[in-house]
């Protein structure tokens, strides 16, 4: 497990305690360092969210039918720890094409698609950062346009025809037209190419 022991520990230990207590008291303070292992790029790092995700259903499995906001959470969970994984993937040394590879990696798997399927405002932050970290480096790829368009196909199913090696620069540069991909709204996306 390359991430997130800490979370499998809880879990284990939740899974075989007979009882389980609430305390009010501050027992662990919790720091967050940018130049930890957590904030380094890890090829297995998406693995392990993939772990963890399943690990939370089969916790709460255990207690019957799991309700559709517990399910939720666990997307959204699931959606924030991509989020990270694909932080440290940007910042990471990788090549544009090794990049890619590995956004591919992760943006095929169903359960990133249903976590990002969802529509609320965290998800819906979430997107934005996600595209926002591929665009920082998806200009610079030469080759293997088909492959980003899969990218762009789950992050803006509507919207992602507009997206071509020319239009891919525009894109890149303006928040506004982020915010027009994340919308999904494919009308007001070439009103306002066309204006």
């Amino acid at each position: 497990m390359a991430y997130g022991t800490d979370t499998l520990i809880t879990f284990s230990m939740l899974k075989n305690a007979e009882r389980v207590g609430v305390l009010p008291d501050l027992l662990h303070n919790y720091y967050i360092y940018e130049k930890s292992v957590s904030h380094q790029y890890n090829p297995k790092q998406s693995d392990s969210d993939i772990f963890l995700f399943n690990d939370a259903i089969d916790f709460l499995s255990q207690y019957g039918e799991i309700s559709v906001q517990n399910m939720q959470f666990i997307h959204l969970v699931y959606a924030n720890a991509i989020k990270d994984t694909v932080k440290n993937l940007v910042n990471s040394k990788l090549s544009a094409e090794e990049k890619l590879k590995e956004y591919l990696k992760i943006f095929v798997r169903p359960e990133t698609h249903n976590a990002l399927s969802m529509k609320n405002e965290t998800i819906d932050n979430v997107r934005y950062e996600l595209l926002s970290c591929f665009l920082s480096f998806v200009t610079d790829l030469k080759k293997d346009f088909n492959k980003v368009q899969q990218i762009f196909k789950i992050l803006a199913p509507n919207c992602y025809p507009a997206i071509n090696d020319e239009t891919i620069k525009l894109f890149a540069r303006s928040d506004e037209f982020k915010k027009m991909l994340l919308t999904d709204d494919k009308d007001l996306l070439v009103t306002h190419i066309l204006a």
